[in-house]
């Protein structure tokens, strides 16, 4: 289980520790986001259909590289968002957003895994998960002014 694990937190571990510093400057803030969020949802899709270990650390490793990849720029798109006054309070938002999300995920996965089947949290997960690309797109339209 230790290593099924560390396939979420290595690929995560390497993108934002210096896959998006190389990233950002050749796909900006927003198109790093989305393709995270996408890559997330697919690794939730994979991990749903997988009906073995290869395909399990195959999602693993999408959601970690999501993760990786999605963390930083939505916060720096957070960032962007807001007037200098503002930035504590947006920033304060948006780290309580997320947090509520990494405890509502867990809280609701047990029952619908109990209740549905095993694959039902990771496919309700990437149901939910996917209009945030469509969110950061309309964030980063937002802050260009479109």
């Amino acid at each position: 289980m230790g290593f099924l694990l560390f396939g979420i937190a290595l690929p995560a571990l390497l993108m934002q520790g210096g896959g998006v510093r190389v990233l950002v400057p050749r796909l900006g803030e927003v198109r790093l986001a989305t393709c995270g969020v996408l890559a997330y949802v697919v690794g939730l899709v994979t991990l749903a259909l997988a009906s073995s270990l290869g395909g399990t650390v195959l999602g693993l490793l999408l959601c970690g590289g999501g993760l990786g990849a999605y963390n930083p720029s939505a916060s720096a798109l957070a960032s962007m968002q807001s007037r200098g006054a503002d930035r504590g309070a947006v920033m304060g938002a948006y780290v309580a957003s997320a947090s509520l999300a990494r405890v509502l995920g867990p809280f609701t996965s047990g029952p619908l895994y109990a209740l549905i089947g095993p694959s039902a949290p990771f496919l309700i997960g990437a149901c939910v998960t996917l209009p945030a690309a469509w969110l950061v797109r309309r964030a980063g339209s937002a802050h260009r002014g479109e």
